[in-house]
């Protein structure tokens, strides 16, 4: 997705969900990939939290 230029699988729909909405799901799926990725890193001896800024930093979360 990343390589496509997607950087999130929700998309903003004003019909659907508020602008507050949108950014609070985004943020959600953004930190939930970096703990994933972090928590794989950590079973493969890297270390997780080194692993999780990097990733959330490469994503833009907000939070």
């Amino acid at each position: 997705m990343l390589a496509s230029g997607i950087d999130s699988p929700f998309f903003y729909n004003p019909n659907i969900h508020p602008r507050k909405e949108y950014e609070l799901q985004n943020n959600l799926v953004c930190l939930s990939l970096a703990l994933i990725m972090a928590m794989a890193a950590g079973l493969h001896g890297q270390n997780p939290c080194e692993v999780f800024t990097n990733v959330k930093d490469s994503l833009h979360c907000t939070k």
